[in-house]
Parts: structure tokens; sequence; C-alpha cells
């Protein structure tokens, strides 16, 4: 065989070979086309968050300038508000009408810090009848009054609302427009969510004290009770209790008894008046005839 006839020999044998091999190999077209099942569990569904249009991206909780002690309530299904109290929180509540503050918020608050001024103990203009002190603080001060002002926040935020010529911490339409103008700060819409616990985090911050407001603010807007305030009365004279017999007796008048005075008496001189009558005697012997 020449030299070339086995060069074409060989090069025969070697297409053969690869096209056997080639033969072999599965099409490269069939392809598994389901993913791997535990590579997207079936439960999980991905959910692009909606964009909030009216929520503002400056909308933080800060440390506030006003912070009282957190006391806490038993429960907060009592719905009960005295009237009073419930008509300066409700016109409080429309003192900036773009804020959107409800008065629930202010009654929920005025719950929590002073329960509603001890149950409304309030005079005829509003003002407590008994000062009312928070809890002292880290500086010494007390917060003051039904919805417990600190003294420096309320030089800024104090205004008189009642018109007396004062801005009075311990009265109840004061302090509401007060509490009212403050939670309603740097623009704050307190219809967003963000805001009004950023403005309720702002008079306390504290979980514990947001969590209680936001439970009295549900109670409220389901409903209230209202009822009459605790005014201070005129000071009265007590009568003495009637008979038992029955009869209607005029009120006794008290009539104050000085003690009994202490008087002196010099004792008798016993031996001059024994010594008296014996010289007596004797005269009236001699006397006789």
């Amino acid at each position: 065989m020449s030299r070339r006839a086995s060069t074409g020999l060989v090069a025969l044998a070697g297409v053969l070979a690869v096209t056997c091999v080639a033969s072999t190999t599965p099409p490269l077209a069939v392809v598994d086309a389901h993913p791997v099942a535990s590579a997207v569990p079936d439960h999980v569904v991905p959910v692009t968050p909606a964009p909030a249009p009216h929520q503002r991206a400056d909308v933080q909780v800060v440390r506030p300038d006003h912070v009282v002690a957190f006391r806490p309530v038993a429960t907060v299904t009592d719905n009960r508000i005295p009237a009073v109290l419930l008509a300066a929180y409700q016109h409080a509540a429309g003192r900036t009408p773009s804020c959107h503050l409800r008065w629930p918020v202010l009654a929920a608050i005025g719950k929590v810090e002073s329960n509603h001024a001890r149950g409304g103990q309030v005079d005829e203009r509003g003002t407590v009848t008994e000062p009312i002190f928070g809890p002292e603080v880290l500086d010494g001060t007390h917060a003051v009054g039904p919805m417990q002002f600190l003294p420096s926040t309320w030089a800024r935020w104090g205004v008189d609302e009642n018109h007396d010529g004062t801005a009075d911490p311990q009265n109840v339409w004061d302090a509401t427009a007060s509490a009212a103008d403050y939670l309603c700060a740097d623009r704050r819409d307190l219809a967003l969510n963000g805001d009004l616990v950023n403005a309720v985090l702002s008079y306390n911050h504290s979980g514990a004290y947001l969590a209680e407001v936001f439970q009295w603010i549900t109670t409220y807007s389901g409903g209230v009770t209202t009822i009459p305030a605790v005014l201070a009365a005129a000071p009265v004279t007590v009568a003495a209790p009637p008979p038992t017999t029955g009869t209607s007796a005029p009120p006794a008048t008290t009539t104050t008894t000085p003690p009994p005075s202490t008087t002196t008496t010099t004792p008798p001189n016993v031996v001059g008046t024994v010594l008296g009558g014996l010289l007596g005697d004797v005269g009236a012997l001699l006397g006789k005839k």
C-alpha cells in the first residue's frame, strides 16, 4: 500500500471515531424546563410595597423636651369623662384644622397624666381645686397641671385659652389648648400614623406610655359616658343631727363655754377664830353680875 493510501485510511478512521463519539452524546436541545422546587418555595410570594404618597419623609422619633414619669393604670375599659374635661378636649382639638387632631388623643393623654384632673375636680373657671404636681424629674422640677407640663415646656407653649389674663397650666382650658399646640408642632398631620406616634412620644418618650395612650384612644373612639365634674362647693354650716323622737328641732347653736375660772381662796385663820371665841366667852363670864 502506498504511503498516500495509508494516510487516507488513517484520516477515514479518525472521522468514523468522531462520528461514533458524537452519536453517544444526548442532543443539546433536550433540557429540563422545570426549576428546582427547593430554590423557590411555593409559599413565598414576592411583594412590592406600595408607596405612601402622603407620608412625610422627614418623620422621625426624636428625644422630646417634655418627659414625665410613666404611671400605669389597671384597666382601659372605663369610658367615663367629666363633662367639663370632654368639652375642653373637643374645643382644643379644633385649634389647628390642618393637624387633624382628634379629641380622643387629648382625652387619652389627659387620662394617663391626671385621670382627667382627678375626676373633674375643678372650679367654675376650669381651674383644679387642688394643684396637681407630678413626680420630681431629673432636674428637680415637677410637671404641673392636668396635662402635666414641665415648667420649661409651659413657658414656650402655654396659652390663655379661657381669656382670664393668665396662662395657667392648672386650668383645663389653658392646658388642653396648649397640649394641642404642642402635639401639632412641626406641621404634623396626625391623620398619619407616623406623625401621631411621633407626637405622643414627644409627650413622653416611652414605649409603654405610647401603648397605654393608644389603648385609651381606642376606648374613647368607641364612645364615652359623660359624668358631672366635682365642682368646688361653697362652705356650709353643718347642723346637729335631729333628735330621734321624730320631732323637728331647730338647728343646734354651738355655744362655746369658757373653762371655769379658778378662784384662789385664802384659807381661814383657824387659830384666830378659836382664840376669838374663847376670849368672847371669858368676857361674857366677867360681865355677869
